[in-house]
């Protein structure tokens, strides 16, 4: 949602809308049978991925969910997942592992997962779908304080982490939106060049 108002602030043709994962995944999910493709679940605590296979399963009938494991792992261990991931014949691999580690084990393993369609980071996208964390409410969504909710349910993990990354990203934010048929933008390039 920041990068929604940031743009509705700096932009003439503003972002609608914003797509939380944990939306897309049934849109993904409604894809994935209507193209015959398999996803593997990464992450979340041992059990958790499992409950949000089941439960995407029972919504959406015939999603074919190939695999899943915790994401409790050592990094030695990384390279025979990528190997099970590969072998069963694995289109959208769905990573949550929390960022930044997802993000850094999508890179470092790209080369063995050679072959996927898509390496998709998702966050906790494994904890909303069995159940476990429940959605802010839609009116905390529509004003962009998803991320309150969350800090509030889980204060100790995550209070931390929005201290730190929300103030920088609302800089990099405000610094660095902008519109590219605004006159902003054609001074910015004059410079740049």
């Amino acid at each position: 949602m920041p990068l929604i108002f940031a743009t509705k602030l700096l932009c003439k043709s503003p972002l609608v809308e914003r797509v939380a994962t944990t939306d897309f995944i049934h849109d993904a999910a409604q894809a994935a049978i209507r193209n015959d493709l398999k996803f593997y679940f990464l992450g979340g605590k041992p059990g958790i991925a499992l409950r949000a296979a089941d439960n995407l399963r029972a919504i959406h009938d015939g999603l074919d969910i190939v695999g899943l494991r915790h994401g409790y792992f050592k990094p030695e261990e990384e390279e025979s997942i990528c190997e099970e991931i590969r072998a069963l014949d694995t289109d959208v691999l769905w990573v949550g592992l929390g960022s930044p580690y997802q993000e850094a084990f999508a890179i470092r393993n790209r080369e063995r997962l050679k072959g996927l369609t898509w390496i998709r980071t998702c966050g906790g996208l494994f904890d909303h779908c069995a159940g476990t964390v429940t959605r802010a409410p839609q009116w905390m969504r529509q004003a962009g304080l998803e991320w309150l909710h969350r800090a509030m349910k889980e204060p100790v993990r995550l209070g931390g982490r929005y201290l730190v990354t929300n103030p920088l990203a609302a800089y990099h934010l405000l610094t660095k939106t902008y519109d590219t048929s605004s006159q902003r933008f054609r001074r910015l390039k004059h410079y740049r060049h």
